[in-house]
């Protein structure tokens, strides 16, 4: 069931998404393996990581039910990260100047 679930309501929504304006913002984005990505702590700070598996959750975001992606970062550390809550996002040139603009990098 997982593997054929979304955040997003159609298959191509990533594409189809507007980019978000803030890093806090939600993006319903389907993250795979191995991808790179910029993650939100609980304390507030962005690290980079990467996707740790295809090993998904399903739970409650800010707004509706989500996917929750497992992430590896600082090394060792691993947590899982909601794309709808805005903690997670890939790195793409996008979000490195949204960091940018945000004093992150």
């Amino acid at each position: 069931e997982l593997e054929s679930w979304s955040d997003g309501d159609s298959d191509s929504s990533t594409l189809n998404e507007p980019l978000p304006e803030d890093l806090d913002e939600p993006w319903p984005y389907t993250f795979h393996t191995g991808q790179a990505v910029w993650i939100r702590t609980s304390g507030g700070n962005w690290h980079s990581g990467r996707v740790s598996s295809e090993t998904t959750r399903k739970g409650m975001t800010r707004e509706k039910e989500g996917l929750f992606y497992p992430v590896k970062f600082d090394g060792k550390l691993r947590k899982y990260f909601a794309p709808l809550d805005g903690t997670i996002k890939p790195d793409t040139p996008h979000t490195r100047r949204l960091l940018k603009e945000a004093g992150w990098l």
